[in-house]
């Protein structure tokens, strides 16, 4: 039997992806909407392909698929940051890891390993020494998964709703 790392091709997201690239952010998608309702909106598969069609255009986005055995897996889709220096921080750029999915069937198997693998090539690349990301808190097992691959808290943002009076 061949193992799942053998079967694994990563290739770069591009116009005519969207309905593809949609369907794996919806799995994400509709985690967040379970847990926070009144943030995130109901997937709408359509209005994710047209999101995807517009940022797959957009200057400073990458994107890489992940197929096992041609088929699709995960995906990743990263922005090229940049910030200037001021009195608070040095310049600086990273790549922020907007978005990541990997199907269910798929994970714990080298999926999400192989994505960051090839951010870390690009970013590497492309002299970009940071790498970052942003998750919810209510998603434990993302944030064990990135802790599996080697990123580290960098910082905690809290939040409080005020509801109306």
């Amino acid at each position: 039997m061949t193992h799942v790392l053998e079967q694994i091709q990563i290739r770069a997201g591009a116009i005519g992806d969207q309905r593809l690239l949609a369907d794996l952010c919806a799995l994400v998608q509709e985690l967040h909407v379970h847990a926070w309702p009144n943030v995130f909106k109901p997937t709408l598969i359509g209005a994710l392909e047209e999101w995807f069609k517009d940022t797959l255009r957009t200057k400073g986005v990458k994107t890489w698929i992940c197929q096992v055995a041609g088929l699709p897996a995960g995906y990743v889709l990263v922005r090229d940051q940049q910030r200037s220096e001021d009195a608070f921080c040095h310049r600086r750029r990273w790549y922020e890891i907007e978005q990541i999915s990997v199907r269910p069937e798929y994970q714990r198997q080298g999926v999400a390993k192989a994505l960051l693998g090839q951010v870390i090539a690009s970013a590497t690349g492309n002299n970009v020494n940071d790498i970052e990301l942003n998750t919810w808190s209510f998603n434990q097992a993302a944030q064990r998964a990135f802790r599996k691959l080697g990123l580290a808290k960098r910082s905690v943002r809290l939040g409080l709703t005020i509801s109306a009076v």
